[in-house]
């Protein structure tokens, strides 16, 4: 089983398939030369989706992923200078058209987040990815709320802890509380992936 040749590769998702390679991926490339490329079966869930590129990477990168693609899509500002407004309805679109190849595959949970996490069992992803409200109590809410639903041994992750970009945010901030009271550990991966990751613990 090989990757799916997928030209717009995120960093964030590239540290997610390298996290999940074993031996044998990390040697691998397919036919078309992609590198980390994850062939065991996984099952995760991203949270926070809008252009769907990621859930992409991961969807290419890894023939064997169900994963379910969790966000409400609602309209939000540009990025650029924040007076025009992003349609989330067309951004929903364009992530449906950047997942379509592995439409068989993806899960699409249209659904705010933390409220989304009561559709899912305990301990039934491999990984949950939190890439939604980046502020202190709302990221705090996510963790809190995802954390469950990962089984042990399983991984917590999160992008943009120590952005420079926006020094507003509170990403640090939400996950060393959250490990605090967890009693466990995270690792961080600077620029430019800008991801935390937490194992849960196997006991």
């Amino acid at each position: 089983m090989i990757g799916v040749a997928y030209p717009k590769i995120t960093h964030h998702g590239r540290r997610i398939l390298t996290i999940f390679q074993d031996e044998p991926d990390r040697r691998r490339e397919d036919a078309g030369g992609n590198k980390h490329v994850v062939e065991r079966p996984l099952v995760g869930a991203e949270i926070g989706v809008w252009r769907g590129r990621n859930s992409a990477t991961l969807l290419a990168r890894a023939p064997s992923l169900v994963l379910y693609m969790v966000d409400y899509w609602g309209d939000q500002a540009a990025p650029d200078n924040g007076q025009s407004i992003q349609k989330g309805e067309d951004v929903c679109k364009e992530a449906m058209n950047e997942t379509s190849f592995a439409a068989g595959r993806r899960r699409v949970v249209k659904e705010a987040s933390p409220g989304a996490a009561s559709r899912f069992k305990d301990g039934g992803l491999d990984f949950v990815f939190i890439d939604g409200d980046h502020y202190y109590e709302p990221c705090l809410a996510d963790l809190r709320a995802w954390w469950p639903k990962v089984k042990r041994g399983g991984w917590l992750m999160g992008h943009d802890i120590d952005n420079p970009g926006w020094p507003e945010w509170g990403v640090r901030e939400a996950v060393e509380e959250f490990c605090l009271g967890e009693a466990v550990r995270f690792v961080c991966y600077p620029e430019p992936e800008f991801v935390f990751a937490i194992r849960k613990p196997l006991l």
